[in-house]
């Protein structure tokens, strides 16, 4: 099977997990709707150092404007929706999965390697997720900057070529800059492990007498520094935003109550995570090591990076789930490494051509995983009734003036009251006590909907789930 035919494979099978209904869910109620807010509001007044949300800068998002920039030229291209906003973090997907391919491919000179890994990665439901490829989040973009700055690491490491080792000096420091651009201090998770390795492999002097390492520490620095200033002129106060809410803050202390155990990650990670690929974790690296060589090189590389990650992320007291996804593309390698050597096992004790036994052995590895995919995303559904006053706004009710009365914080709201207006529509925003008589009100959450049978005698005009469109008739008190 030649080259271009596995690629052209391949990139179909990435198609469908990464693309398919992208669009179909409305905004996710905390941090998506949040930053498409700010894209939306960049659309309408051009693109800014500084994100706004409704229309005042935004200091309780604080991570730099890098992803919203990208959604705002998306928006643009392909309009302010859904799509839109979620593009950028879906092409950020499909670009780390095959950039593993690639260097797997074309740095290792491991063909079959590169496709495991591929596969592998594909069908993780951890990376194929909510937080991750199919919302626009930040943590795509995040994922692919610091995979190509851990690969950079590796092959300047190992390689003997003198100026590809000044090149990748310079390129590993612009993609550690743009992960950070990305999203602050989780750009820099992995720098403990590039340090134990780097001088593990005895390299920390032949880098720091490189002049390229001081230049790259300018370009990092310039392109910061020279952001986290800028806007902190322009927007005083947002670097001691940034302290509480992404540093000591949020490091320190559990934001929003999310907490959890030491071994949260791993053990969301057993129950879906990287799941099937945690059974072969065990075998890969039995298999790998025995390999030695170059392979248990990168064995090595990928092991330091993963553990070291996991140590840091795991002490932090905030954990959420999409915190542990840049660890991903590395078990993704890794668990291929074994599926690797497991199949060249096989090619030697089969008469078997080697196209038809690759193509029998993938469906038999990864069929079942990637049917499980796509099912995850075919038709994908909100299960929080805090998303359904947008579902209920997309259906076009043939009520085109009513208020929108929600308790607490909801972002996507406003994404939709503003995009909805330009349509026709009138959406007042409010708290159920405020409403008056005679004015029709949206109710999705049962505390709204406790609200108004606490205050207000009304009639229902329609339902759908959770929602009752209403008109208020009289006060109870």
């Amino acid at each position: 099977m030649g080259k271009k035919i596995i690629i052209l494979l391949l990139f179909l099978l990435a198609y469908f997990p990464l693309f398919l209904h992208l669009d179909s869910l409305s905004f996710h109620t905390y941090d998506e709707a949040r930053l498409a807010v700010s894209a939306q509001e960049m659309v309408e007044n051009g693109i800014s150092l500084i994100p706004t949300f409704n229309q005042e800068p935004d200091m309780w998002s604080t991570k730099p404007a890098l992803m919203i920039w990208l959604q705002t030229l998306s928006m643009k291209l392909f309009g302010v929706n859904e799509l839109g906003a979620r593009l950028p973090a879906a092409l950020s997907a499909f670009f780390t999965i095959f950039l593993i391919g690639f260097f797997c491919w074309n740095i290792l000179k491991r063909k079959y390697l590169g496709i495991f890994s591929v596969l592998v990665l594909l069908t993780t439901p951890g990376y194929i997720a909510t937080h991750v490829s199919r919302t626009g989040d930040y943590d795509a973009l995040l994922i692919l900057f610091t995979t190509l700055f851990l690969l950079n690491i590796f092959e300047l490491v190992n390689t003997k070529k003198p100026i590809r080792k000044k090149k990748l000096i310079l390129w590993s420091a612009l993609f550690l800059a743009l992960a950070v651009l990305t999203k602050s201090v989780a750009g820099l998770l992995f720098l403990p492990a590039v340090l134990i390795y780097i001088l593990w492999k005895k390299e920390g002097l032949i880098v720091l007498k490189s002049s390229q390492f001081y230049l790259g520490i300018g370009i990092f620095g310039l392109l910061v520094g020279g952001y986290y200033f800028t806007r902190e002129v322009y927007n005083p106060g947002y670097l001691q935003a940034v302290w509480k809410n992404e540093l000591g803050g949020r490091y320190l202390a559990a934001a929003e109550n999310h907490r959890g155990p030491f071994l949260y990650y791993i053990e969301n990670m057993w129950r879906k995570g990287f799941l099937p690929w945690l059974f072969f974790l065990p075998v890969a690296i039995s298999l790998g090591w025995k390999k030695g060589g170059e392979t248990r090189n990168l064995m090595s590389f990928l092991l330091i990076c993963i553990f070291s990650f996991l140590l840091i992320v795991s002490n932090s007291e905030t954990k959420l789930e999409w915190y542990v996804a840049p660890v991903y593309p590395l078990l993704a390698l890794l668990t291929a490494i074994g599926i690797e050597q497991i199949f060249l096992l096989l090619t030697q004790h089969t008469s078997f051509q080697k196209s038809a036994l690759l193509l029998l052995f993938a469906i038999a590895i990864f069929g079942m995983p990637y049917k499980n995919i796509l099912a995850s995303v075919y038709l994908p559904k909100h299960y929080n009734s805090m998303n359904y006053y947008a579902e209920f706004m997309k259906r076009k009710p043939t009520h085109q003036e009513f208020t929108i009365a929600n308790i607490g914080y909801n972002a996507h709201i406003l994404f939709y009251r503003k995009a909805y207006t330009e349509k026709g529509y009138k959406f007042e925003q409010r708290h159920p006590t405020e409403l008056s008589v005679g004015e029709r009100a949206l109710l999705c959450e049962e505390n709204a909907m406790d609200s108004l049978n606490a205050n207000f005698e009304y009639k229902v005009i329609e339902e759908w789930k959770t929602c009752r469109l209403v008109e208020v008739t009289g006060r109870l008190h």
